[in-house]
């Protein structure tokens, strides 16, 4: 097989689809078909490093269909390119030794599988579902005995990477300068730092609309990318939350996958509506050049996996992607005790106490819409308390009291001590991670009909749902559990029986991490 005697693939196919391409032929043994498409790829104009990549992928292929000597040869034509380049350096000693499976398609090994995490916007300690998800994914994966390393940017001005104490997981951090925070900078070191750690799969996450520019980092690693809310699908926030003049809340139906000149122009009508940070990455993302969707779709489209957390996001993004599994996010039982579980409170106990645990000034969150609620209960009977994680500490009004806000080690103490969790929430949130933590301590769950809540809670088994913004339907799913205390137990022990069956890392672990980390990813991938 020779490197100068293939054809040019066609210039219009982009070269996230031609890595795809590559990649399905490996996954199906045709290793002479990728092969001459990666020799194609190479004599097309590109960035040095794109063509590093594909010539490191192409003495990769070459190297497992028995073509030694060309494998090397493919290797020495890259480090004329960059010969400090680590993963081809690597590759070319795996060919001295006489290896061949080279890292970028290896399926077995004798040492552990490398995982790097990667993030663009991740601090820590932090309460926020995606972050914390971040974090655990990475320490149960360390726990489980694969070598891993999460590598998150740091830039003091957006506040991001910064990591308080003893972070606890194997992380290197790439600080950035402000005149580096750019995104050809960004992709570039990105790049370096994950060469130097050599994955053998990369998992993208806690990037928003910037998961283009960390898959472009990433391009000819196997890469899965993790979407942790309807980030990327809505870029004005996240949510897909519109408010209108009279103050009330809706939801959009548009995507940014099916209709990006919508969604284009609904982030320029509603800018009032992200907050700072995102009008900041979407400005790095490059959201408002023309080739923004394009790469956003290729983005996609060349992950081995897109991992989304609920059915309404996997069925948006399920035409863009040849893989697309539904993994919620996982919780530590550790954490959520069955002393926990035990303390059910008695009804003979008042009042019973209405749980808050959310972010109450938050629009979002729907904290008014439970105070709203709470007045007309409170005019019917005072038998309940409203407690909130809030600051200050101190009673808000009759019925309400602020308990400050809660850590992560706190908080499950503070939702044994209630009754009731409620979720008012407005906007589509992915999964609610406070509700599956309300089912984790065996305490039932009233929440919004709408986003991930409505898939978590399931209405008369683990909780009782309303429709957003509805008072009278929060009042009286409320009223129904403070009259019903079999039915609050019954509830609550529902939740806790999911809980254990469905939402554990050990079970998300084993049930969606390992298969696609195992050596038949491409059969998992077309199942």
């Amino acid at each position: 097989m020779s490197l100068s005697n293939s054809s040019s693939r066609a210039r219009s196919i982009s070269m996230a689809e031609q890595w795809q391409t590559v990649r399905r032929h490996v996954g199906q043994g045709e290793l002479d078909h990728a092969a001459s498409l990666l020799e194609g790829m190479s004599q097309q104009p590109a960035e040095s490093h794109e063509t590093v990549d594909i010539l490191n992928g192409l003495a990769c292929v070459l190297a497992a269909s028995g073509h030694e000597f060309q494998a090397v040869a493919a290797c020495e034509l890259a480090l004329r390119v960059d010969p400090e380049n680590s993963q081809v350096n690597h590759t070319f000693q795996q060919l001295n030794a006489g290896a061949n499976l080279p890292p970028i398609f290896r399926r077995n090994s004798d040492r552990p599988l490398r995982i790097a995490i990667v993030s663009l916007l991740f601090n820590w300690p932090s309460t926020g579902g995606g972050t914390v998800h971040t974090y655990e994914l990475a320490q149960f994966l360390e726990r489980a005995g694969f070598t891993l390393c999460h590598i998150f940017a740091q830039y003091a001005d957006w506040q991001v990477g910064n990591v308080a104490g003893d972070y606890g997981v194997s992380h290197m951090a790439v600080p950035f300068a402000e005149s580096e925070w750019n995104a050809p900078t960004i992709r570039r070191r990105i790049r370096e730092t994950v060469d130097r750690f050599d994955p053998d799969m990369v998992i993208v996450t806690d990037s928003w609309n910037c998961k283009p520019l960390l898959a472009e980092a990433v391009q000819g690693y196997p890469y899965l990318l993790r979407i942790a809310a309807m980030e990327t699908l809505c870029p004005l926030n996240n949510v897909r939350m519109l408010v209108d003049a009279e103050g009330t809340a809706t939801s959009c139906p548009k995507d940014q996958l099916s209709d990006p000149a919508h969604c284009r122009q609904c982030v320029a009508t509603n800018k009032n509506l992200s907050g700072s940070l995102h009008r900041a990455e979407r400005d790095l993302a490059g959201f408002d050049e023309p080739d923004y969707p394009h790469r956003l779709q290729q983005a996609i489209a060349a992950a081995h996996a897109v991992f989304v957390v609920n059915p309404i996001i996997a069925d948006l993004v399920a035409p863009h992607s040849r893989c697309v599994r539904v993994v919620p996010s996982g919780f530590d039982v550790t954490r959520f005790t069955t002393s926990l579980i035990s303390g059910i409170r008695s009804g003979a106990k008042k009042p019973l106490q209405i749980l808050f645990a959310g972010l109450a000034d938050e629009f979002m969150k729907g904290f008014h819409i439970l105070q709203e609620a709470g007045a007309v209960l409170w005019s019917r009977r005072q038998d309940f308390e409203i407690v909130a994680t809030s600051d200050p500490v101190g009673r808000l009004n009759d019925f309400t009291r602020l308990m400050g806000w809660q850590s992560q080690a706190d908080l499950p103490r503070a939702i044994a001590d209630a009754d009731i969790l409620v979720f008012p929430t407005l906007a589509e949130e992915a999964l609610g991670r406070s509700a599956v933590e309300g089912m984790a301590c065996g305490r039932p769950v009233v929440a919004s009909r709408i986003g991930g809540l409505k898939w978590v809670v399931e209405h008369n088994r683990t909780g009782l749902l309303h429709e957003p913004g509805d008072v009278a339907g929060l009042v009286a799913a409320l009223e129904q559990l403070l009259d019903d205390e079999p039915l609050r137990q019954r509830l609550g022990l529902a939740g806790r029986k999911k809980f254990e069956s469905d939402l554990t890392w050990e079970v998300i672990l084993d049930r969606h991490y390992f298969p696609l980390l195992s050596p038949s990813l491409s059969e998992v991938c077309r199942s």
